[in-house]
């Protein structure tokens, strides 16, 4: 430590040399001691030891400015605005951030993830259209935190299949035809498609559905139309508030992959196909998954249901003609089910088209899919249909003849309406007739004896109860 006036005063030899060192090492010590200096001067430097702090005389040389603190990196000051930093910045402790701006964190791709990636590296991922972060041993979604109730799509992850089990089905003309639980297909035009639900999906999926051209129809006639679909109950939409002053936004996401590629269409509808919003996405690369993200403007207009009839239809256009196409991103007093121009893929054989990880949530931002459990995502289906996987046996004895027996059985979960069930009844014995009733809540067997000593029925495996919208 040493200190001086910064002044060499005339003298000769060694006495010169000895003052002259002293001023130096005042100087390279930044005048460094427990007290301040005798002699001060403008914008001085002094190393205070008592304190531990760097300080600056001010310009009117009347008093000390403190700078920073000698034992930190950096003297422990502030970064200055909007610093840029080359390679990798390492800070020690907290890091407090105020303000109403924004973090910019680092963006990229799958395939551009860090090659050596450590515990707490956040991304934003553009392949996912999601923020990640990297934990003990992978990369994970984050912010996936939605409750249930967030995607008003029932089995947007086709895992639910209780009809076909992944067989494929081939849609019946101008039928209305569910081909996996939720979603079902229209074919009205001189083609033919089959959906199937299959074992290929992006990341953190399993199945899919795929609707494949069996039989292309080139031209379409104006009235002609193929579809894939989900109808979404009026109890699950009504907080969207359509058809009022409130209508809320709302954001549809899904991963989708096809055998073609161009502009693809959608659309938006209510109950009775009097209010439609046609939609477009593109489809860059061939056979390739896709993330595409659909924000829709609530519609204030039209009479939309909030109980338990249809109150919003989505609808994935496979081939339209011009009566049911118009123009994309508004809303139109009619029954829109494409956009014009847009690619129909019944045109081409062997086409395919799949879908999965549909979301559809209030608000003007995709969120990360909200993966419901297993059995979550079965009971929701079967308020639509399920199918009895057991028989039984119903049986009385020494009735006289038109005497009744009943059996009660509730359904797995209570079904949006009185479904219609397909009773199958096996080996009746003595009884004069046997039938089903079911309510939402249950279903009841009847059996009516003939008058025999004993009557039974057997009720068979594979009974279903159908309540769709």
């Amino acid at each position: 430590m040493a200190q001086g006036d910064l002044n060499v005063a005339n003298q000769s030899g060694a006495a010169f040399r000895a003052d002259l060192n002293n001023q130096l090492a005042a100087l390279g010590t930044l005048q460094s001691g427990a007290s301040a200096p005798s002699t001060t001067f403008a914008y001085m430097l002094w190393a205070d030891t008592t304190t531990g702090i760097l300080k600056l005389r001010n310009a009117a040389n009347s008093a000390w400015i403190n700078v920073g603190t000698l034992a930190s990196t950096n003297l422990g000051l502030a970064l200055a605005a909007s610093p840029t930093f080359t390679g990798t910045a390492t800070f020690t402790g907290d890091i407090t951030m105020s303000g109403t701006g924004f973090l910019d964190v680092p963006v990229g791709t799958t395939a551009q993830r860090p090659a050596s990636p450590t515990s707490g590296m956040v991304r934003f991922n553009t392949t996912t259209a999601q923020f990640e972060g990297y934990g003990t041993a992978a990369w994970s979604q984050l912010g996936n935190t939605a409750l249930s109730g967030t995607n008003r799509i029932i089995n947007g992850d086709m895992r639910i299949d209780q009809r076909n089990a992944g067989a494929a089905v081939t849609i019946p003309a101008a039928a209305l035809t569910y081909v996996m639980d939720r979603w079902a297909a229209w074919e009205e035009t001189d083609g033919a498609i089959s959906v199937q639900r299959i074992a290929d999906a992006p990341a953190g999926f399993i199945n899919s559905a795929r609707v494949t051209v069996t039989t292309a129809d080139a031209t379409l006639a104006a009235t002609q139309n193929t579809s894939f679909r989900q109808l979404i109950e009026g109890f699950n939409a009504a907080d969207l508030s359509f058809g009022t002053a409130g209508a809320r936004t709302f954001t549809v996401s899904f991963w989708v992959k096809s055998s073609l590629t161009g502009t693809f269409a959608g659309s938006i509808q209510n109950s009775d196909s009097t209010r439609s919003y046609p939609f477009s996405y593109s489809i860059a690369a061939a056979n390739t998954w896709e993330y595409k993200t659909i924000t829709v403007p609530g519609d204030t207009a039209g009479a939309w249901l909030t109980n338990a009839g249809i109150g919003l239809a989505l609808f994935f256009n496979m081939g339209t003609g011009s009566t049911f196409s118009g123009t994309a991103g508004a809303w139109v007093a009619s029954n829109i089910i494409s956009v014009t121009g847009s690619v129909n893929l019944i045109n081409t054989l062997n086409a395919t088209w799949q879908i999965t990880g549909v979301q559809l949530e209030a608000g003007t931002v995709a969120t990360p899919f909200a993966f419901r459990s297993h059995g979550e995502e079965l009971a929701l289906c079967q308020r639509y249909y399920y199918k009895t996987d057991k028989g039984f046996s119903l049986q009385s004895y020494g009735a006289s003849a038109g005497e009744n027996t009943y059996a009660h059985f509730s359904h797995p979960v209570p079904m949006r309406a009185a479904p219609t069930a397909s009773a199958t009844f096996i080996g009746g014995v003595n009884n004069q007739s046997q039938t089903v009733t079911p309510s939402a809540q249950s279903f009841t067997i009847q059996l009516v004896s003939n008058g025999g000593a004993s009557y039974a029925i057997t009720y068979s495996i594979g009974n279903t109860f159908t309540a769709e919208l």
